[in-house]
């Protein structure tokens, strides 16, 4: 006859050795989101997208170990005056713009734009100013604002130059800096199609 006394003594010692398990599993699985959420905040630099799209970046996100931004999103520029991707490559003026290798234009520029910034306005009128002059292998950094109610691209026409455009909708303002290329006359324009023949165009003069 099975004697309900041990039946019952040996069904509490199973209840808390099940809980017993349960509890180091929920250890387990808390340590291990814990170390996980790290090693995602760690390997982001500090980037951390929320639900929604929002993306809030850490106070400092635009000096690196490399140089410092000139505005949101640009490319850097090192202590000796060199514009450099973030891996501290030196940017490619040659190719496609808005690849890896070329300057980046910025964000889009809601306040002051960089204190020594070139300010360049574009409408149907022309570019204003159309022509200006820099030094070679100096830092140059453009802020090109659509000064009326139309979208325009601005760009070089020399291959040289091809990575340098930046395109800008009706009212906005975006910034991009590079090195100055070797001495010459450099002619950019508004590569939207017929904006050129408008009257859209100007020089960059290096010496």
């Amino acid at each position: 006859m099975i004697d309900s006394q041990k039946v019952s003594q040996i069904s509490k010692k199973m209840y808390y050795w099940c809980m017993d398990k349960k509890t180091i599993i929920y250890v387990v699985v808390a340590v291990l989101v814990v170390g996980g959420l790290a090693a995602y905040v760690f390997t982001n630099k500090g980037q951390i997208n929320f639900p929604g799209g929002e993306e809030v970046v850490e106070e400092g996100s635009g000096t690196s170990a490399v140089g410092e931004q000139t505005a949101d999103g640009t490319s850097y520029v090192t202590e000796d005056g060199k514009v450099v991707n973030s891996d501290g490559s030196e940017v490619d003026l040659t190719v496609e713009p808005g690849s890896p290798n070329a300057p980046q234009q910025s964000a889009l520029v809601t306040g002051d734009v960089p204190k020594d910034a070139i300010e360049i306005g574009i409408s149907s009128t022309g570019i204003t100013p159309n022509s200006f002059e820099v030094k070679s292998g100096k830092v140059v950094t453009l802020a090109v604002a659509s000064t009326d109610t139309q979208t325009h691209l601005f760009k070089f026409t020399d291959p040289s130059m091809a990575a340098v455009a930046i395109g800008v909708g009706p009212g906005e303002t975006r910034v991009i800096t590079f090195n100055a290329p070797k001495d010459g006359t450099y002619d950019f324009v508004c590569d939207v199609p017929g904006h050129s023949g408008r009257g859209e165009s100007g020089t960059m003069t290096v010496k």
